[in-house]
């Protein structure tokens, strides 16, 4: 058996990567940190198939699929600047993937796919976690038959808990 070129390599790992992380993404798992890195690294050594791995794209942040698609030679929308400092959740009224998904009564896959789609505007902060408004949160849960705001849902699931 011949050993691939090193850029094969990189292309063979980059969409094994792509069907990790679609299994990943149905099991409610997320990219560690130190993966997240490697993955940006080899995406950005195999950009032209990189750019082809929506998965791949989305694990690695705005900013490197940014560059990712830049290298490629595609059309690149840039990319949202970020703040320095992401005050405390009380100040700003974000909520994390976690607690918008307690908040929604559904688990973290699905507050990540509506935020994929488009549904729940959502912004990325420095540390790689997606931020989303409460007031989103809560105009989501009411358009999705939440019934109430994400709080009312909130104060229910406490009392259903403590019966």
């Amino acid at each position: 058996m011949q050993q691939p070129t090193d850029e094969r390599a990189r292309e063979l790992t980059l969409m094994a990567w792509e069907l990790a992380l679609r299994a990943g993404h149905l099991n409610g798992q997320g990219v560690a940190p130190d993966a997240q890195w490697l993955l940006a690294r080899l995406s950005l050594n195999a950009p032209r198939t990189a750019a082809h791995l929506p998965r791949v794209l989305a694990a690695i942040g705005p900013e490197a699929a940014a560059a990712v698609r830049r290298l490629a030679g595609e059309r690149v929308t840039p990319p949202v600047a970020e703040p320095a400092q992401q005050p405390a959740e009380s100040q700003t009224g974000e909520l994390d993937t976690s607690r918008a998904a307690r908040l929604l009564g559904v688990g973290e896959p699905a507050v990540r796919a509506a935020i994929a789609r488009g549904k729940l505007p959502a912004t990325k902060g420095a540390d790689g976690r997606w931020r989303i408004g409460r007031d989103d949160v809560e105009t989501y849960g009411r358009a999705h038959g939440n019934g109430g705001s994400a709080r009312d849902h909130q104060r229910g699931a406490a009392a259903r808990r403590d019966r």
